[in-house]
């Protein structure tokens, strides 16, 4: 992948572009977090890699005290279906709502959840789910 930091990811089709580098070619499910500042250039991409192609962790908290700790005023998440469907689960519905609920607590906008199988890419915000 290109070196993006200090790039603006404004928009979602180029973030989608980024993420599908690094997202759907894992055989386990993994997450990644764009954090941003104000005017959307990119302060860190971290990927967290789960156990498993089912399951990766996204904790909510844990994402919330990286946000501060790096400045981030923008989030986009982004995770992988390496085993099926990209449409969302249950699980990652609610996980999504309560980031977003802490999000915008800490005056930190979730800019979008992009879920990612091999051949498709589905977006929270196109779906209104945040």
């Amino acid at each position: 992948m290109s070196d993006l930091s200090g790039h603006p990811i404004e928009q979602v089709d180029l973030a989608t572009k980024i993420l599908r580098e690094i997202l759907p070619r894992s055989e386990v499910e993994c997450v990644a977090v764009a954090h941003m500042d104000h005017a959307y250039k990119l302060l860190s991409l971290r990927v967290h890699h789960g156990s498993n192609a089912r399951h990766v962790p996204l904790p909510a908290s844990a994402i919330l005290k990286d946000a501060l700790r790096i400045g981030s005023r923008r989030l986009l998440i982004a995770h992988n279906h390496p085993a099926g469907c990209e449409r969302p689960s249950t699980t990652d519905l609610r996980t999504t709502r309560d980031l977003a609920r802490l999000t915008r607590q800490a005056d930190i906008r979730l800019i979008d959840h992009l879920v990612f199988s091999q051949e498709a890419c589905t977006s929270f915000r196109a779906l209104n789910l945040i």
